[in-house]
């Protein structure tokens, strides 16, 4: 009897533990949560704070329309997509610009009638809504008269330096490519070249088939060139 009972005692103690140990858990996983949640606030917080200063507002003046294209050029880069000009309205004889929307290249709904295999730039439109509007005041100025900085797909501001219109080759570099390319070393060694030069991966605004493209076409050019002279 007194087995019995002490062995019913320890059960007993047992389901009381139990539930115990389960808060503790969940306790911990609750807390774990918490800390991961306040670090990707943290993370977005500090995002928002440096693009602050860069986000268009309705009222910023600019003196050309190039300036204000290239301000929210500068803003999408920063968040991580690509511009396009919807439309421009011009008036009068002059065809004098008068206003112009600017959207992301993902703007609208529209299914092409080129068949997918033909595309040679694949994109998928997915109504995204990031535009703004600018129009030509009485001073001469550009002015912001509309924005809509709504995002309906994901956008990732690291990636963005690597996409097509972000892409750039500079004068040095198209040097560089050129004599490795005469003294016989490959575009992937040519590319690691670059990027030591840049200070990194995450410096340098150029992907290994950008060397491979120049290459090709440099090819092409000399060709073209070529087939011109006339043949004796």
């Amino acid at each position: 009897m007194y087995m019995r009972s002490m062995q019913q005692f320890t059960e007993s103690l047992a389901r009381m533990k139990l539930p115990m140990e389960i808060d503790k858990s969940e306790r911990k996983d609750q807390d774990c949560g918490d800390v991961i949640q306040n670090h990707e606030s943290s993370n977005n917080n500090n995002i928002i704070s440096e693009i602050d200063d860069d986000v268009p507002k309705v009222g910023m003046c600019f003196g050309t329309i190039e300036d204000a294209n290239q301000f929210y050029q500068n803003y999408a880069k920063l968040v991580g997509f690509v511009t396009k000009i919807r439309f421009t309205r011009r008036v009068g004889k002059d065809k004098v610009s008068k206003n112009q929307m600017i959207t992301c290249n993902r703007e609208g709904k529209r299914k092409s009638r080129v068949f997918p295999i033909e595309k040679t730039n694949l994109r998928t439109n997915y109504n995204f809504l990031a535009r703004i509007s600018i129009r030509l005041n009485k001073e001469g100025l550009w002015i912001i008269s509309k924005v809509c900085l709504d995002h309906s797909h994901p956008c990732d501001p690291e990636m963005a330096k690597l996409l097509t219109c972000n892409r750039v080759m500079t004068m040095h570099m198209c040097r560089v490519i050129e004599r490795n390319n005469e003294a016989g070393v490959r575009p992937s060694k040519t590319y690691q070249v670059l990027v030591g030069e840049a200070g990194g991966f995450s410096k340098i605004n150029l992907m290994e088939k950008d060397v491979r493209n120049y290459l090709s076409r440099k090819v092409c050019n000399v060709t073209e060139e070529m087939g011109a002279y006339p043949r004796f």
